[in-house]
């Protein structure tokens, strides 16, 4: 595997220096970036970006879940590419009267396995999105 960069947040630390993001920290943040990113938006790869705003407002259409699962696992796959990806899993849900788009991307990263879930749903005036992460150690099996 490649190098394990770690990504800068905007915060600072008690120092007053940049804040810096754990490796799993920087994973999802790159992930999130993918997500929410537009294609075209990384010039040095113009097919990155899955765009996952449209895909909040298509939820009430039919929507290739298998489509979103494979772009999300080939693009995570090629930004971030000293971690390893196994198979995406993506699905709409309710939760309190709203859709949800749920992603589950399993992750390896030097011999340690987690889960990055990921909850996606639309704000009550349409306009926003609202999401949430959560990272779970995945249990040898």
């Amino acid at each position: 595997m490649g190098a394990q960069l770690k990504e800068v947040s905007f915060g600072l630390d008690n120092f007053g220096k940049p804040k810096m993001l754990s490796i799993k920290e920087s994973i999802v943040q790159v992930i999130m970036n993918v997500l929410f990113m537009k294609p075209g938006c990384f010039p040095s790869m113009p097919w990155i970006g899955i765009n996952i705003k449209s895909y909040l407002y298509m939820m009430e259409d039919e929507i290739d879940i298998d489509t979103l699962k494979s772009d999300i696992y080939e693009q995570c796959s090629a930004v971030i590419k000293y971690v390893e990806i196994d198979s995406v899993e993506a699905y709409f849900t309710s939760a309190n009267g709203s859709a949800v788009l749920i992603i589950n991307i399993p992750i390896t990263i030097s011999n340690n396995s987690f889960d990055c879930t990921i909850g996606f749903t639309k704000d009550s005036s349409d306009s926003n999105v609202k999401y949430n992460f959560q990272l779970e150690a995945r249990k040898a099996s």
